[in-house]
């Protein structure tokens, strides 16, 4: 965590986020292994400077912004989890749902996140933590605005304010309803995602009743006076043990370079862009420049910066050689195909064997020369750290396709094309309109899986 915070306060921060995530696999994911992750997070003490980098209407945020790890973005949230903690919550329910079914349906992901936010102590016993309340603001949205319709909520989430606050009240209330009352149903259902249904189907199949017009009946009764239970688990207390270290001012340079580079709140964009490189001048013009603030100017900036491509991979690799990112600047300016690409992702995949990122380019240089059974066992990988990318289904489904998995193929190509935006549809009908190979004997002898449960 990198902070502005006083050490005290720091320490509460990250005490809150190890033991809500606990709650969160202990109460609802206790029985799925879900392996652990370092989750870079940005603590900001001052609110005007936090909506600076997400936005005047998000508390926090869980900032995806490729080839970087994803981090989250919070405000101080003390023991008491006080303003922007039912941010902080949702976006820490949102990674870990990622990981356990990388590919789901918008109403699911965002139900689940909403009803995760009102994560809380037990106020008679601080061992423990409360999962399942009711949400007093999702609740008043929904009694007073009109409930998102079924075809509503089995879309897109929608753009405008006033619908997306009835997506998300009607989302959490179909998620804490199923939870309390049609938990098995709510499995068979997740079962089916899992296994690449599409989402609509898996709903008609799951909850036959809901899906032939119940839904607006069921939840109106449900909502005005329907029984639910809170529960109470008991949670492990973080150990404490840290190591804490004053940022360089070039660090803390590229800490702002990075956050409003990834941040999607842009009020003017001139301004904006003139903020990131006053930043990262700041930080490069060091005598060692950081990491962070090389990748933003390679990665993230919208107008070529004073050092080229390759000279910012140049400087990565000379002042971070035992970094995986500077190794991918390294690959990512030498030619496609080349030797130096090959040695530059295999020195990134040394230090850092299971970044998605890097195997994915690894997966792009075996797809270019046809090795799909290789392409297939990196996608298959990626796919199980959650990542979320159109680009990378596609390749995955070609994979399938190429190394004869024809029923495995079906299967994920029908799930995707309810998952990927209107963009991306007509690739993915592209692909599955391609002949399916038949299995060649190396593809018979093969133990990768498809599906990434």
């Amino acid at each position: 965590m990198r902070t502005d915070l006083g050490e005290d306060d720091a320490l509460r921060v990250v005490r809150t986020l190890e033991e809500t995530r606990s709650a969160m696999i202990i109460g609802v994911w206790s029985n799925i292994q879900i392996e652990s992750e370092v989750t870079p997070v940005f603590a900001l003490d001052s609110r005007a400077e936090l909506t600076a980098y997400t936005g005047p209407l998000a508390g926090a945020k869980h900032q995806t912004s490729p080839p970087f790890p994803a981090f989250l973005v919070v405000p101080e949230v003390g023991s008491g989890m006080g303003v922007g903690a039912h941010a902080v919550r949702h976006e820490l329910a949102h990674q870990l749902s990622r990981r356990v079914t990388p590919v789901q349906p918008h109403w699911f992901s965002e139900g689940v996140a909403t009803f995760l936010e009102t994560i809380h102590a037990d106020p008679e016993d601080e061992r423990r933590m409360v999962i399942g309340d009711a949400d007093p603001e999702r609740y008043r949205t929904f009694k007073y605005l009109v409930p998102s319709s079924l075809d509503e909520l089995l879309g897109e989430v929608p753009q405008t304010l006033h619908e997306r606050a009835r997506f998300y009240a009607t989302s959490w209330l179909l998620v804490h309803y199923l939870s309390n009352h049609r938990p098995e149903q709510l499995r068979d259902f997740e079962h089916r995602i899992g296994a690449l249904e599409p989402a609509q189907a898996a709903f008609r199949a799951a909850f036959p009743d809901l899906a032939s017009g119940a839904l607006p009946g069921v939840l109106w009764t449900y909502i005005n006076g329907g029984e639910y239970v809170a529960t109470r688990w008991l949670v492990p207390r973080w150990n404490g043990r840290h190591e804490t270290r004053i940022l360089a001012d070039a660090e803390v340079h590229a800490v702002r370079a990075l956050l409003r580079a990834s941040s999607s709140y842009v009020e003017e964009p001139e301004a904006h862009a003139a903020a990131i490189t006053g930043e990262l001048d700041e930080a490069i013009g060091h005598g060692s420049p950081p990491l962070d603030a090389l990748a933003v100017a390679f990665y993230r900036l919208n107008r070529p910066y004073r050092l080229s491509r390759t000279e910012l991979a140049k400087v990565a690799v000379a002042t971070h050689p035992r970094k995986w990112m500077a190794w991918l600047m390294a690959a990512d300016v030498a030619p496609a195909g080349s030797d130096e690409r090959d040695r530059a992702l295999h020195r990134a995949l040394a230090f850092a064997p299971t970044e998605p990122e890097v195997l994915l380019r690894l997966a792009r240089e075996h797809a270019r020369v046809g090795r799909w059974q290789e392409v297939l066992g990196l996608s298959s990988r990626i796919l199980r750290a959650g990542v979320q990318h159109p680009d990378l289904w596609l390749m995955h489904l070609y994979a399938l396709q190429e190394t004869g998995r024809c029923d495995s193929a079906r299967l994920w190509g029908a799930a995707l094309e309810g998952y990927v935006g209107p963009e991306k549809k007509g690739d993915v009908a592209t692909v599955r309109a391609r002949p399916c190979h038949e299995p060649t004997d190396e593809d018979a002898a093969a133990t990768v899986t498809s599906n990434p449960q």
